[in-house]
């Protein structure tokens, strides 16, 4: 699924990306986590959609060679989230209250990382 997030205007990411090792059945990788806090960034009825460019082409992330899946916890949250490669178009989204392991179509280490519909309280 393909959507244009391109009018939300654009924020960097509140943090530095990092990379965690991990073993999944006996098979070696890496995982970014990123974490959001969504009032950091502004998040109210003033501003309901916020688009995070979140750039993991760093020193950090230098053993991450590539982005095969997003794991999305949107659990407790009542605003839908999307995980958005530029480079493909290729967008993933995680409803309201759900989490889910996502594949991740994308060459490249950017990502838009979208809020949507926030109201403030």
């Amino acid at each position: 699924m393909s959507r244009n997030f391109a009018g939300f205007g654009q924020v960097q990411y509140i943090g530095t990306p990092y990379v965690v090792p991990i073993k999944l059945a006996g098979i070696s990788g890496v995982v970014c986590p990123l974490r959001f806090d969504w009032f950091s960034y502004g998040a109210s009825s003033l501003k309901p959609n916020i688009n995070v460019l979140v750039n993991m082409d760093v020193q950090q992330c230098a053993k991450m060679d590539v982005i095969r899946s997003v794991y999305i916890d949107n659990l407790g949250s009542d605003n839908p989230i999307y995980v958005f490669f530029p480079d493909t178009g290729c967008t993933v989204s995680a409803k309201p209250n759900s989490e889910g392991w996502y594949p991740a179509y994308t060459n490249a280490k950017t990502v838009w990382v979208v809020g949507l519909g926030f109201v403030s309280g």
